[in-house]
């Protein structure tokens, strides 16, 4: 399939940014590694690859918009 964030995600990439994707998601929507772009990684589940990078000091802020 023809991604058009493809350009971005790689730019991204070279800027330092991490993809990481959630296993258990993907097991739930059926997704293979092969349909994940190149480079992109897999933790078993949002909250470890999360967790882990709390103990390294970085900070999840979460952000909720409210419909008005």
């Amino acid at each position: 399939m023809n991604n058009p964030s493809l350009k971005l995600i790689k730019d991204l990439e070279k800027a330092g940014v991490r993809f990481i994707a959630c296993g258990q998601a993907m097991s739930f929507m059926n997704v293979k590694e092969e349909d994940l772009v190149s480079g992109i990684k897999i933790s078993l589940t949002a909250q470890t690859a999360l967790s882990g990078y709390q103990l390294k000091g970085y900070v999840l802020k979460s952000i909720h918009f409210e419909n008005r």
